[in-house]
Formats: structure tokens, C-alpha cells, sequence
């Protein structure tokens, strides 16, 4: 366990052979507490809608109560009670109106500015005309003729749609840290003879820097202290560990992986870094816009609109046809016009539609899927190919021995063994970790044996006048080895005993979740800034083409490269600051680093889990979404259809069209439940 009390943080370790961290999380919230992604925006940006819903609710009820009474024979010969009720229908139905319809209202005013007409242009307008001729009826005929409890119902339910609507979005955001960007980032600078905590921003040439275990080098700094181990996986995404060198410079964004505090002297200013554009600073240089920020949906946008023109003129004309076909008895023509407006239900728009993205949303957070952007599910819709980075990706940054290696491992002595094993015991490299997860068995604490570690070079260890070293092929052997640049030699008296090859461990659905894919129709690609041998190897054990791998890449390298495929909209799953300008660029993005909110704040969506099976979980559900909402659609034309019809015809009252609107609601809101609540589920296909 590691505390940083200056960025708020709490680091857990696990073995994961004593058991997992979800184990630990669920006896922890048996304490009472919750646990989830990092988040710090804590307003309700919801909690006026819902407190719209709550009075339209309450108020519907009211109606509902005094309508009943007028459905059981209330009549005038109950005066006064007769009057009282039909006034009180008239007051709840009108804060109703007010209340809720407001919303709906004020929206068709700041579009009609704009020149738009959207939907809720029929759903104010049905809101206006099923209240206004509810207290016509009242006022000529009595209240038992009014719809107060039908408008009621109405307004209840539009309300109750868009706070689906918006709910859905605004939980998601709020589960993760949206200020993500330069502006939350701090470091520490010495000053005299104090250390004070800086916005990075404020960081120049020659300012002494002190960087805690964890936390980042922001701009390019020489070292002040030798032998400090530092990493570069939050830019490259690889896990290996570095020394410090006098003299030699560590890049931005190098993480200190040691124990200790480090010193550096930064030589630019944070304006200068390579840092401020992989962030996506404002002004950084080779910043890569976001537009996805705009998260317009663009045809999708324009198909609605369409929808909402065609479904005002709709309603208008029907309207207008009862008022025509019933001219000569207009005693008929005015509630056969009423039947019309209140028949003409637009649940499927108001509220089925948005109760279907909601209950998509949830579904995929219930799966550990949080989608950031509200219009993702549609723009997912026309990917053609998913791009993944190689790194904390497809692999899950953990090094092991390759199948080789092991071998070979296991056919030394088993004397050899047992020194190996206490020297990697030892260290905390990331070789003498693959090494330790193999021999933690054989480790051996002979409190005589001291391992002396050469920064830079490797281990050595003096066992019966025989000198063991682990580590580079200079340093370990006597002799030259040919292609041992990349492996790390295990010698005594300076003869070879093991030649050791690491390989990164590919997450266990990494080749089911990629045939799966394929098998829905899409290219898959990957871009990867790792050599090609790592990219191959990868690729060729989950069944990606060698023609779709692009390795050795820079950052702005795979962002040009997503530019040159842009004519398939693609999506791009990253972890890394170097995915960044990537993620960007792409026509949608996601990423599993939760834990690097500068990289989630550029997603539409981000997932939680060992393995990415949340790729196609989001692609499938969006495909669930669009065929779920054209069946919505196509039973609100077919209700529509056979109801106009049959009220233009006089055989629908007020009454029956006051039941029939709320029976096809209640249908139609059934369908899209089961649609999303049955046994066939995006995340179990």
C-alpha cells in the first residue's frame, strides 16, 4: 500500500493467487463503503428536471383522484362537491401544465430563435391544445368532460423522458473526472527553502523539481540524484524501468518507479513540452482538435430533425383533417378534433425512445461500459474498423518469460535454481519479477547471501567462490552473444546458464473477442509504437492479419495514420498518453485507463475489466439500440395509423382516445423493457 497525500491517491498491490480485487472491494463496502471510478464533479445537473417530475407527479396523482370520482357518477346534483373537485382537476392539471410544460415550451422558443423545429415543438403543442380545450370542455360543458387527467398523464410522462435522457449522460459523466486536462495538474518546485505545489503551467527552464514515487516529470529535467529508477509507460505505454544517468535527460511525462523521491532541474518551460500537446493543452503545439467534443451525431442529427418536421405536420394536419371531414356538425367536429390530438400519442418519441437509451446506458455500466458522450451509441453505428494500441490493451503490461526461456528455465540445476531465484528475490526489476512469479518457490532468505545490484548493468551474487550475474550480455558474460540485445543473461563465472527473452501477457479474450468481431463485420487494426517482432507476435496469437499491424509508430504518426483510413470512420482503443492525438483524431475512442484521466477525457467511452470484451459489448449494444428504436417507431406508426383512422371516422370519444393513449404508451414502453431486459443480452452473446 502507497499513500500520496498530495494527489489525493491511496495504491493498492494484490497477489492475485490469494485473491481479487473485486473479493477486497465487496468486503470493504460491507463497511458501508462505495467504491468506483476516480470522479470529482459532484453537482446534479439532473436535479431540476427532477424536481419538474416530482410535482408533475404529485400533481398527476391529484388528478387522477378527482377524475376518478367523475368516472364513478359524480354529477351536479352533488353540488358543492361537484364544483369544488372540477376546479381542483383544473388547478392540479394547470401546475402540471405550467410546471412541466414549461420545459417543453421555452425549448420551442430558443429553437424557433434559431430556426428549428425539433420534437418537442408536437410535444409542447400537445401539451397547449389537450389543456386549453381540457378547460373549454370544462367551462361549457363540465368538468367531467375535461381531460385533466389525460394532459396530466401526458405532461408526466414527456418530463419523466427527457430526465431518462439526460440522467443517462450525466451519470456517466460524473463517474469519471472530466477535468482532465492541463489545468488539474500540479508538481512540486522548490523555492529557497520551501517546496510549494504549481499548476505545471508555471514550470520553467531551471526550476528545481522534487517528484514523488508515482508521480511524473512534467517537462524535460536533468536528474539531481544517479541510480533513481523511473518509467515512460504513461507515454510509450511500455512497462520497462530506466536509471537515471548524469547528464542524461528524462523526457516529460517520466514516472519515478522508485521508493525515493527525485530530483530534477527542468530544462524548458512547460509551454515547450511535447507533454502540453500529448494533453491536449490549449495551444499546444501539434494539438490535435477534439470535435467529437461537440458530440453532434451528425446524420443522425439531421434524421431526427426530419422526424420531428414530418411528426408537427402530422399532427397539424390531422387535426385539421377532423376539423374538415366534421365541418357540418361542428357539436362533433371539436371533441372528434380533441380525440385526434390526445390519440395521436407521441410516447414512442418522448419517452420510449429515450427510456431505450437509458436502459442501454445502464446495461453497459452494469457490465463495467460507461459512455461519456451522449451521441456515441449512434455514431458507433457506422464504424467499419476498430483500431487497438498493442500495450495495456490487447496485453495487460505484465512481462513473463517467453515459452523458450521458461524452458530452458526449468532444465537448469536445480542448485542454479535456487540462486537465480534468490537473486530475483531480491530486486524489483521487471525481469527479476517474471523470474520470481516462476521460482517463488525455489527463493531462498540465506541471510549470507548479499546481491549487489550494478545500476544500469544487472545483479551479481558470490555463492562458493562462483560468481552468479543476472543481467545484460556485456555485463553477465565474458564473451560476445550474438542477438542478445534484447534478452537478459543468466551467468556463473561468466558462462551462459539461461538466456531469458520476456514477452507481455495477452489478456485471456483478447482471440475470442477479436473473431467475434470480425465476425460482426469489422477490420481490425493495430497500431502500436513497439517494435515490430512484440506487434507480430501479438497479433499472430489473436488472429490479427500481418497487413493490419503498424508498429514502431510515434504519436503523431498513428494520428496520421487514422487520417489516411478516414474515409471508415474507425474506433480507437488506447491507454496511453501516447494514444492521445490517436484517440482524438478518430471518429470514436475508448480506452480501460481509467486511472490516467487525461486519456478517458478524450473517449466516448471508457471500461472497467481485465479483458476487452467492453469493445464489442458497445458496439453490439449500439446495434441493439438502432434496431429496438426502429421496431419502437414502426408500432407507434401502426397505433397512430389505426387510431387516426378510426377517430376521423367518429368511433373514438374523448374517453376512449383519454384510454387508448396511455394502453398504447404502456405497449409500447413494455416492448422496450423486455427489449433490454430479456435473456439475450448484449454482454451474454
Amino acid at each position: 500500500m502507497r499513500v500520496n497525500p498530495a494527489r489525493g491517491e491511496l495504491e493498492l498491490a494484490w497477489n492475485p493467487r490469494i485473491g481479487t480485487p473485486q473479493q477486497f472491494l465487496r468486503d470493504v463496502e460491507r463497511f458501508g463503503y462505495r467504491f468506483g471510478p476516480a470522479g470529482g464533479d459532484d453537482t446534479r445537473p439532473d436535479r431540476g428536471l427532477l424536481t419538474r417530475l416530482g410535482i408533475c407527479a404529485s400533481a398527476a396523482m391529484n388528478v387522477m383522484i378527482v377524475s376518478a370520482c367523475f368516472y364513478f357518477g359524480l354529477s351536479r346534483a352533488d353540488e358543492p362537491i361537484y364544483t369544488i373537485l372540477g376546479y381542483l382537476g383544473l388547478v392540479f392539471a394547470g401546475i402540471t401544465t405550467i410546471v412541466g410544460g414549461d420545459l417543453f415550451i421555452r425549448s420551442v422558443l430558443r429553437g424557433a430563435r434559431r430556426g428549428l423545429v425539433h420534437l418537442d415543438l408536437p410535444i409542447a403543442l400537445g401539451i397547449v391544445l389537450a389543456f386549453a380545450s381540457s378547460v373549454v370542455m370544462h367551462v361549457t360543458r363540465g368538468p367531467e368532460f375535461a381531460y385533466y387527467d389525460t394532459t396530466s398523464a401526458f405532461v408526466t410522462l414527456m418530463v419523466a423522458g427527457r430526465w431518462l435522457q439526460q440522467r443517462a449522460v450525466e451519470r456517466n459523466r460524473r463517474a469519471l473526472l472530466r477535468g482532465a486536462g492541463v489545468d488539474h495538474l500540479f508538481a512540486r518546485r522548490r523555492e529557497g527553502d520551501r517546496v510549494t505545489s504549481v499548476p505545471v503551467r508555471d514550470i520553467h527552464a531551471e526550476d528545481e523539481l522534487w517528484v514523488v514515487p508515482g508521480e511524473f516529470v512534467p517537462v524535460r529535467a536533468l536528474p539531481l540524484q544517479e541510480r533513481r529508477a523511473y518509467k515512460l509507460d504513461w507515454i510509450t505505454g511500455e512497462p520497462r524501468v530506466f536509471t537515471t544517468r548524469p547528464g542524461v535527460a528524462l523526457p516529460a511525462g517520466a514516472t519515478n518507479a522508485g521508493e525515493q523521491m527525485l530530483r530534477v532541474r527542468a530544462i524548458e518551460d512547460f509551454a515547450d513540452s511535447k507533454l502540453l500537446a500529448l494533453l491536449g493543452g490549449d495551444g499546444a503545439p501539434g494539438d490535435v482538435p477534439d470535435d467529437r467534443e461537440t458530440d453532434t451525431a451528425g446524420d443522425e442529427d439531421r434524421w431526427w430533425r426530419n422526424v420531428s418536421v414530418i411528426y408537427v405536420a402530422f399532427v397539424l394536419l390531422t387535426a385539421c383533417a377532423g376539423l374538415f371531414v366534421w365541418r357540418h356538425d361542428w357539436a362533433r367536429a371539436i371533441p372528434i378534433t380533441i380525440s385526434l390530438l390526445v390519440i395521436t400519442c407521441p410516447c414512442a418519441i418522448g419517452f420510449a425512445l429515450p427510456l431505450a437509451r437509458e436502459l442501454a446506458h445502464n446495461g453497459l455500466r452494469r457490465a463495467g461500459v460507461f459512455v461519456r458522450k451522449p451521441h456515441f451509441l449512434d455514431r458507433a453505428l457506422h464504424i467499419k474498423r476498430v483500431i487497438f494500441d498493442k500495450t495495456g490493451t490487447l496485453t495487460n503490461g505484465t512481462l513473463r518469460l517467453d515459452p523458450a526461456s521458461r524452458r530452458d528455465l526449468f532444465a537448469l540445476s536445480i542448485d542454479d535454481r535456487r540462486v537465480l531465484a534468490g537473486m530475483a528475490a531480491r530486486s524489483n526489476h521487471p525481469v527479476s519479477r517474471a523470474l520470481w512469479e516462476e521460482l517463488d518457490q525455489e527463493a531462498t532468505a540465506d541471510p549470507d547471501w548479499i546481491v549487489r545490484e550494478v545500476a544500469g548493468r544487472g545483479l551479481e551474487l558470490v555463492v562458493n567462490r562462483a560468481l552468479y550475474r543476472l543481467g545484460s550480455a556485456p555485463f553477465a558474460t565474458l564473451a560476445a552473444l550474438p542477438d542478445s540485445r534484447e534478452e537478459t543473461i543468466f551467468s556463473r563465472d561468466g558462462v551462459p546458464l539461461l538466456r531469458i527473452r520476456l514477452e507481455e501477457q495477452i489478456r485471456e479474450d483478447a482471440r475470442d473477442e477479436v473473431d467475434r468481431l470480425h465476425e460482426m463485420g469489422f477490420d481490425i487494426a493495430i497500431l502500436t509504437g513497439d517494435g515490430p517482432r512484440a506487434a507480430g507476435r501479438v497479433a499472430r496469437a489473436i488472429g490479427i492479419p500481418k497487413n493490419r499491424v503498424l508498429a514502431g509508430l510515434r504519436p503523431e504518426e498513428k494520428a496520421r495514420t487514422i487520417r489516411e483510413w478516414s474515409e471508415e470512420p474507425s474506433l480507437m482503443v488506447g491507454d496511453g498518453l501516447n494514444d492521445g492525438p490517436a484517440l482524438s483524431e478518430a471518429s470514436c475512442a475508448a480506452t480501460p485507463a481509467i486511472d490516467h484521466a487525461a486519456v478517458s477525457s478524450r473517449t466516448d467511452f471508457y471500461y472497467l475489466g481485465d479483458g476487452i470484451g467492453a469493445v464489442r459489448m458497445a458496439l453490439a449494444e449500439a446495434r441493439r439500440l438502432r434496431k429496438v428504436t426502429r421496431n419502437v417507431l414502426i408500432l407507434a406508426v401502426i397505433y397512430n395509423l389505426a387510431a387516426i383512422s378510426v377517430a376521423l371516422a367518429g368511433g373514438v370519444s374523448p374517453l376512449v382516445a383519454a384510454l387508448a393513449m396511455p394502453a398504447s404508451s404502456i405497449l409500447i414502453l413494455t416492448y422496450t423493457v423486455h427489449s433490454f431486459t430479456g435473456v439475450r443480452t448484449a454482454w451474454k452473446r
